[in-house]
């Protein structure tokens, strides 16, 4: 199949991306094969519930419905993460508001002083938490310093800290795991709604932070 993008210059990086996805779900079949440069090629074909979604003899599918349910007022997204904290202190979560996530962690582990950073407006409404420390201001001029930092925030980082990327990791293979297809999902959500955005794979983190490396 031979297709053109004549209007739309990303609709083969957004193809691609939502062929990752759907194999997820049955809804495409998937292969590896790994070219001679190193690279992993994805092939993908049509699974049996794409009968469903083409017309039938009728003249009608469930393609209707299936956009419908895609459709942006009625797509909710849930990312779960969970990640261990031993001795690092302070603990600084930066643009997350009240510190609600931040109560969890250090709710969990004690030991730990957890820093709220956001904006001022933000901070004033911000609850009460035991452990948690509650700081307004603006992380593009300044970030309270901790040993490990959520965000951007490399500035505030001490030679021994730690950067966090609470991040989903796209698999190569697109296996019908839950985690497989929330990544797939909120993927998918991010090139739709904030252009140029998404997630990657673990070669694609790993990446991004040797590029960066002193």
């Amino acid at each position: 199949m031979v297709l053109k993008f004549t209007t739309k210059p990303n609709a083969p990086l957004m193809l691609d991306r939502s062929f990752r996805l759907l194999p997820s779900y049955s809804v495409l079949t998937c292969s590896l094969r790994t070219l001679p440069v190193g690279k992993v090629e994805r092939l993908c074909g049509l699974g049996p519930v794409c009968n469903f979604l083409t017309k039938n003899e009728d003249g009608v599918s469930l393609s209707t419905l299936s956009l419908l349910n895609q459709h942006e007022p009625l797509l909710l997204e849930r990312q779960c993460w969970k990640m261990e904290f031993h001795s690092t202190r302070p603990v600084v979560m930066s643009a997350v508001g009240t510190g609600a996530t931040l109560s969890m962690i250090v709710s969990k582990y004690p030991t730990i002083k957890g820093i709220n950073f956001d904006l001022p407006h933000v901070i004033e409404n911000a609850p009460t938490c035991p452990g948690v420390e509650h700081v307004g201001g603006d992380m593009f001029a300044s970030v309270p310093k901790g040993d490990a930092i959520f965000m951007k925030c490399y500035e505030a980082v001490p030679d021994n800290g730690k950067m966090i990327v609470a991040d989903s990791i796209l698999p190569d293979y697109p296996d019908p795991s839950l985690a497989t297809k929330v990544a797939g999902l909120f993927d998918c959500t991010l090139w739709a709604t904030n252009h140029g955005r998404k997630e990657r794979t673990e070669k694609e983190f790993e990446a991004l932070a040797t590029r960066f490396e002193p």
